[in-house]
């Protein structure tokens, strides 16, 4: 069972995944092409037809295992407003160009912990991420978070 602090992700205030959409919102499409980005979050649903094609293979730091399956609906909704694909389904993402690494970092209620936190973004900057997106609040009080953001920046 993970241990730390715990952070709330459904239902928070305006937080990292905004500052990460305005970033992708500045550059060309055409740099976006390809680039992944990783959702730190309850998970991704693997076979949204907004998504599925846009997804990498992804990991579960909460229950270190492969299954990223989305498990509140929170990252499946992230991960569309970045890289949902342009088709007549629903609305396109942002920067739909990127590929969506989905990293379940979350309990089934929302909640996780900023060693989670700090797994997933290394996970994902070992894995080829170039962005994370982690939708908590508070992250910035945890050396062990800030000490992921810097390995990732160094990647």
């Amino acid at each position: 069972m993970p241990v730390g602090p715990v952070l709330s992700a459904p239902g928070q205030p305006a937080g990292c995944g905004d500052v990460v959409v305005v970033v992708l919102l500045l550059v060309d499409d055409d740099e976006l092409l390809g680039v992944v980005v990783a959702v730190v979050d309850g998970g991704v649903q693997s076979n949204h037809p907004d998504l599925a094609a846009n997804l990498v293979a992804g990991w579960n730091v909460y229950g270190d295992n492969a299954n990223s399956e989305d498990v509140t609906g929170h990252g499946t909704a992230v991960a569309g407003t970045i890289a949902a694909v342009s088709n007549s389904i629903g609305a396109v993402g942002v920067a739909y160009g990127c590929k969506i690494m989905p990293i379940r970092a979350s309990a089934p209620d929302g909640t996780g912990t900023f060693s989670l936190a700090a797994e997933a973004i290394t996970w994902a900057a070992d894995h080829g991420a170039k962005v994370v997106n982690i939708s908590w609040s508070n992250l910035y009080k945890s050396q062990t978070v800030r000490s992921a953001g810097a390995y990732l920046k160094s990647k």
